[in-house]
């Protein structure tokens, strides 16, 4: 019996041992509250402190002052759509606690209990708990009942694309697409004081551009309407239908929209949830609960080219490209191909200097042949633009040149059977 007993205890010491071998230091609550991430709502990160999950390493005691005062404790279920922290003064909870990902929060044993304590430096946004845009509304005094909610999504496939772009780098190309709507929104509009103005953003959500104030209307006919500038840049750039009096209407209101400083840094940045039906392109504040999906860190309104592989722009394409996207295309030396829809016949070209693939691509979009021969007498409506090859940075401008004869070799574009007259 006593030989059981010695075995017994020796079990339990290895089990013990290993069990102590596992642990990592004591955690420093007030090292780990120091880095939490401000509070979407106040902006301020000293009333903000992490959520722990999981069964405290004090129990069954009391949880130490140290916790109580640097963290809270979610409890000892996760469920996979819990919180990251607290901020105490708002009684705002947001983050995404996630004790799995390394990319939300390195893990660490709060005595025998495995926590994660989220790191805001690795987050690419905010998720939010229980709020939604009326309370956002309310912390600014704005009564929802004077805000009507718009979710823009452009039946123009042209202007639908590029919409986002429009919104980040044009406030007056935008502000002119908005200033028009239907005549039950026209309606609405003219007893409302705000539009809360959003773009479809994924299926179900909308991402904030910003709040405006309305400050009055007038009615105009659609030769007025066609001789706005913004409305005719539109409709060069993006095929705008727009108000042509055919909708059964002599006369629409051009509505005069301010935008206001409320929540401006979140423009691009904070995704609601819009409700249904997805028709519906807008709604009454109040009348509604749209939930805050996320605050990201980055504006999403400002997207980054695609691959150099996937690229293919339309000749109307070249001269509505996105800043960032032109700031990218002038880094790029290339061996570039313009295709004609029209009769299936391509020309090779190379970019390079100061200004690479976007000045000469520039030059294509301001008179549809950039100078060659053989493009003069084509409609540019029916080129679309790829890159072949983009060579090394420092490759010389000679280099450069013989490779892009290659690519007339293998492709065949030169004359007769392409569009290369050299």
């Amino acid at each position: 019996m006593s030989v059981h007993l010695f075995e017994a205890f020796a079990v339990k010491q290895r089990f013990m041992e290993k069990k102590r071998s596992r642990r990592k230091p004591k955690l420093d609550f007030k090292a780990i509250q120091a880095k939490s991430p401000p509070c979407p709502n106040c902006h301020m990160a000293d009333d903000v402190v992490p959520i722990f999950y999981g069964l405290p390493a004090e129990y069954p005691r009391p949880m130490s002052k140290e916790r109580l005062e640097n963290s809270d404790w979610g409890g000892c279920i996760v469920t996979g759509n819990d919180p990251a922290y607290l901020c105490r003064k708002c009684e705002l909870k947001f983050g995404q606690f996630d004790q799995n990902s390394d990319a939300v929060g390195d893990c660490f044993y709060d005595g025998d209990v495995q926590v994660s304590v989220p790191q805001e430096k690795k987050r690419r946004s905010v998720r939010t708990m229980g709020l939604n845009l009326n309370d956002l509304l309310d912390k600014k005094h704005i009564d929802p009942r004077e805000v009507l909610v718009l979710r823009h999504r452009p039946v123009e496939p042209q202007l639908n694309k590029y919409l986002p772009s429009i919104a980040d780098e044009s406030e007056n190309l935008f502000n002119a697409y908005q200033a028009t709507q239907s005549p039950t929104l026209e309606k609405a509009m003219t007893g409302a004081k705000y539009i809360a103005s959003f773009i479809r953003y994924e299926p179900r959500n909308a991402l904030f551009i910003g709040l405006y104030s309305i400050s009055g209307w007038e009615s105009i006919t659609p030769e007025e309407y066609w001789q706005v500038p913004a409305i005719r840049e539109m409709k060069k750039k993006y095929d705008l239908k727009g108000f042509t009096g055919q909708q059964g209407r002599s006369s629409c209101l051009w509505f005069n929209l301010k935008p206001t400083d409320i929540y401006a840094e979140w423009k691009g940045k904070l995704i609601v949830e819009f409700p249904p039906p997805a028709r519906a392109f807008w709604r009454r504040a109040h009348k509604n609960n749209f939930t805050v999906v996320a605050i990201l860190e980055d504006n999403a309104l400002s997207e980054p080219i695609e691959d150099w592989k996937d690229v293919v722009f339309t000749w109307e394409e070249l001269g509505a490209l996105p800043r960032k996207w032109k700031e990218e295309l002038s880094r790029w030396q290339a061996i570039y191909f313009i295709f004609d829809t029209f009769d299936s016949k391509g020309y090779v070209g190379s970019a390079y200097g100061e200004s690479n693939l976007l000045g000469r691509w520039k030059n294509y979009a301001k008179s549809g042949h950039g100078g060659n021969r053989l493009l003069r007498t084509r409609d540019p409506k029916g080129f679309l633009y790829t890159i072949l090859e983009r060579p090394s940075p420092d490759m010389k401008e000679d280099d450069v040149i013989r490779l892009e004869n290659t690519w007339k070799k293998r492709l065949h574009t030169r004359s007769p059977y392409g569009l290369n007259d050299n």
